[in-house]
């Protein structure tokens, strides 16, 4: 089962900014194979080179085409901070 790492923090819950949006991770990682690279330190940049990439191939509505891409993967957990 997923844990939340405990140098992590779940952010505001019931109000103020939020993401709309969250990367899959882990990820596989050459610089340390043993294990994967997770967490925001992963998703930020997997999400931000995904719109990089989009803008870059002349989508013009790149935040909207993400939009209709995304799963939905249930409800929020306390403990792993997505959903």
């Amino acid at each position: 089962t997923m844990r939340r790492m405990n140098y992590s923090s779940c952010g505001p819950l019931l109000s103020g900014p939020k993401p709309d949006l969250c990367a899959a991770v882990p990820v596989p990682s050459a610089w340390r194979p043993a294990q994967a690279f997770a967490g925001t330190s992963a998703a930020a940049p997997q999400a931000a080179g995904l719109a990089a990439i989009l803008a870059g191939a002349g989508v013009a509505d790149v935040r909207g085409t993400l939009e209709k891409a995304a799963q939905r993967k249930g409800g929020h957990s306390p403990e792993t901070g997505w959903g």
